[in-house]
């Protein structure tokens, strides 16, 4: 039989956690991010599920790099985990931001957010 220790479950359970995949995929794919940010929206639209959102923008920070993103949006490291966190509460600014660093512009039609 297997035996793990504890560090070794922890490695482990990062090592194939859906997140980590989704990670890696849009790291490596620009042009799955896009699809990953469209797909997200239509989502919203349809649950309007503000946890599942958050967790998208999580996502999305993680693939383009924490630092990365907090030097450009101007945002503390520490900050912008603690704000995509399940107790987190980001800020507009901070959502906004995000999205604009990654090439979400808004266009308001008949109540509906559209992603070019």
């Amino acid at each position: 039989m297997l035996e793990l220790n504890a560090t070794q479950v922890k490695k482990t359970k990062k090592q194939f956690s859906f997140e980590s995949l989704e990670v890696k995929l849009l790291r490596d794919d620009p042009a799955a991010l896009k699809e990953y940010i469209k797909g997200t929206f239509s989502d919203y639209q349809k649950t309007k599920n503000l946890e599942d959102f958050k967790m998208f923008l999580k996502v999305v920070v993680t693939a383009l790099g924490v630092t990365n993103v907090s030097r450009k949006i101007k945002v503390d490291r520490s900050g912008l985990y603690k704000s995509l966190s399940p107790k987190g509460h980001p800020s507009f600014d901070t959502v906004f931001a995000i999205l604009d660093m990654v090439g979400v512009d808004f266009v308001l039609r008949d109540k509906k957010i559209n992603i070019k």
